[in-house]
């Protein structure tokens, strides 16, 4: 089976043409998206399975050189060279070959020592062979062994050894050898089963003669490869050690490069080894420069700081090279982090540290001297209107201000006062007096008028039927029965006049006696009525009494009635008449009754006049109620007051 050159280009694990090549702990090279895989799943080198770390990957920048050569010059492809005619003769040929060829991965790490994937830092051990993880990179190996010697600490290109093996068993070869320094021979065969091609002629005339080629970090001294020393950086194999330039610095020796000091070191001298720490309280803005002190105002806390912080708010320090700010003490303010504290002005104050202004004393509230660190809150009765204040005034008459830390008085309520300056309550106006104005002293209500409780601005008169007869008066006396008072604020009460009656105190006006009764003096609280048999015409005289002939049966009469026909009284204040008795009349009902003559009489009382005895009758003497007849044979006239014997006829 026939491969090309190029094959040699090929990673041997994914078996195709390298894009990213790197070099591995292992001393393989390796596609860097294939062995990055791996190694996530393995850990260990798929040849020597020792332990692989991806950070420890490096480019092989021979291998993508090549790489590059072959994709701007494609003749390539056309150049053949017949490597194993099958992958019997492959495996064959690979397992058994000489002792003497370098084991694939094998590396020159120093002059006369090699790196094998099977003995670190030690002789060539070809005993041990390694068989490639995937059977398409057979073959390769080899080629890879040899380019990977490019990348060692301090390589040696060296022509290679072909040899051919017929397919009867027949091996020739072609071989040629370089001795390395120390006099340590590096020997490399590869077998195969035709001669050399033009490709591969090409690449022996490229390594006929050896040269030395130091890696990275290590600088060419004849044929040996000298580690630069620390503080220089090697970049080529032909120049000198370059002393690393002021802000930066090479640890160690080996270095192909100088390391910019990290933010916050610096180094101002050339051929550095390390960077400095900046110091705490400087700051290193620039790495190639010393260390320049903090400003007053600002600080840096922390060695390696790149700049210096400027104090926060309310605080400050005054020295260069700080590396802390100072709180601005209780009283105090720190406009700027620079300057030393200035006290608070009286009416302001900080309560706390690390202020950067001081503030107003709040309403009600005060301070009277500088620095302070609290404000006294206004006692009682006085107060603090505006803020900053430095004094509290005293409240005016009429207002106060109860309790402590008042922005302001106020007024008295209504009905309340307060007469003096400096008032932390207001009183109240106490009943009987009144306060129209609450920053004067309470005034006492004038007769006729009361205040009835407490915390009055005016006096009310008192109603009618009652009185007030002095000032202050918490209330208005009622009139008493028999007495009055038509009009509101009266001081006195007047009594009822004869006549009229007040039966009940609070009256504001008298009742008139009712007909048939009367009061004959003043301050009366009701009115007598007129007695039976006397008479009450004007109310306020005596009752008269009936004359004679005349009567009340009744009280509160204003007239006397007439005794009635047949009846009779004769002395006045009658309450009543007499019936006339039988055998009298009673003409006049103010005399006494009159018997009736002889002759007359009264069957009944109550007669007002008499009545003569009928024909044959007769009433002898006076007072005859009636007229008994004439005895038989005997006759009278009307009215006769004696019977006589009849005549005949």
């Amino acid at each position: 089976m026939a491969y090309s050159f190029e094959n040699g280009l090929i990673c041997p694990i994914t078996c195709e043409a390298f894009r990213d090549p790197v070099l591995a702990e292992d001393g393989y090279t390796y596609e860097r998206t294939a062995i990055t895989e791996w190694i996530a799943r393995h850990g260990t080198s798929p040849f020597t399975r020792q332990p692989l770390s991806v950070r420890a990957l490096r480019p092989n920048y021979v291998i993508r050189q090549l790489v590059n050569n072959l994709e701007r010059n494609p003749t390539h492809e056309n150049r053949q060279a017949t490597y194993f005619p099958d992958s019997e003769s492959r495996r064959t040929t690979y397992e058994q070959r000489p002792s003497n060829i370098l084991p694939q991965g094998t590396r020159v790490v120093s002059p006369g020592r090699v790196e094998s994937p099977h003995r670190q830092h030690g002789s060539i051990d070809a005993r041990r062979t390694i068989d490639p993880p995937r059977r398409c990179c057979t073959g390769r190996y080899l080629i890879l062994a040899v380019l990977g010697t490019f990348i060692g600490v301090s390589a040696i290109i060296f022509p290679v050894v072909f040899t051919h093996r017929s397919s009867s068993g027949e091996i020739t070869s072609i071989q040629q050898s370089v001795t390395t320094p120390n006099t340590t021979d590096v020997v490399v065969t590869q077998v195969t089963t035709t001669m050399i091609t033009t490709t591969t002629e090409s690449i022996v005339s490229s390594i006929t003669t050896p040269t030395i080629v130091c890696s990275f970090g290590y600088y060419q001294n004849g044929m040996q490869c000298l580690p630069c020393p620390a503080g220089y950086s090697c970049t080529t194999s032909f120049q000198s050690p370059q002393a690393c330039a002021a802000g930066t610095y090479a640890a160690g020796t080996g270095n192909s490069y100088c390391t910019q000091c990290a933010s916050g070191y610096y180094s101002t001298t050339f051929g550095s080894s390390s960077c400095t720490t900046c110091a705490a309280g400087y700051f290193c803005a620039n790495s190639s420069q010393s260390p320049l002190p903090c400003p007053a105002g600002t600080y840096a806390s922390y060695v390696a700081s790149t700049y210096c912080t400027r104090c926060s708010t309310g605080y400050y320090n005054i020295a260069v090279g700080a590396t802390s700010c100072t709180a601005c003490p209780a009283g105090y303010f720190c406009a700027n982090s620079s300057q030393l504290p200035e006290p608070c002005i009286a009416g302001t104050y900080t309560s706390g540290t690390g202020n950067s202004y001081c503030s107003q004393c709040a309403y009600g509230f005060y301070s009277n001297r500088t620095g302070s660190s609290i404000c006294i809150a206004c006692s009682a009765g006085t107060f603090a209107s505006y803020l900053g204040s430095s004094f509290c005034t005293q409240c005016a008459t009429g207002t106060y201000a109860s309790g402590t830390g008042n922005g302001y008085c106020t007024q008295c309520a209504s009905g309340y006062f307060s007469a003096t300056l400096g008032a932390s309550s207001c009183t109240t106006c106490p009943a009987g007096y009144f306060c129209a104005n609450s920053s004067q002293s309470p005034l006492p209500c004038p007769a006729g008028t009361y205040a009835s409780s407490t915390a009055s601005t005016y006096c009310t008169r008192c109603s009618m039927g009652s009185y007030a007869s002095t000032t202050g008066s918490s209330y208005c006396i009622l009139c008493s029965s028999g007495y009055y008072s038509s009009a509101s604020g009266a001081t006195s009460c007047t009594a009822c006049p004869a006549g009229s009656y007040a039966s009940y105190t609070g009256s504001s006006s008298c009742t008139s006696c009712a007909t048939g009764y009367y009061s004959t003096t003043s301050g009366q609280t009701s009115c007598t009525a007129c007695p039976k048999g006397y008479v009450c015409v004007d109310s306020s005289q005596l009752p008269q009494p009936c004359p004679a002939g005349s009567y009340t049966s009744n009280t509160g009469s204003t007239s006397c009635a007439l005794c009635s026909s047949g009846y009779y009284n004769t002395a006045a204040g009658a309450t009543s008449c007499t019936v006339c008795p039988i055998g009298y009349s009673c003409a006049y009902s103010s005399q006494l009754p009159e018997p009736c003559p002889a002759g007359t009489y009264t069957s009944y009382t109550g007669s007002s006049s008499c009545t003569q005895c009928p024909t044959n009758t007769y009433a002898t003497g006076v007072g005859n109620g009636y007229c008994p007849n004439c005895l038989s044979g005997y006759c009278s006239n009307a009215g006769a007051s004696l019977c006589t014997i009849c005549s005949t006829g």
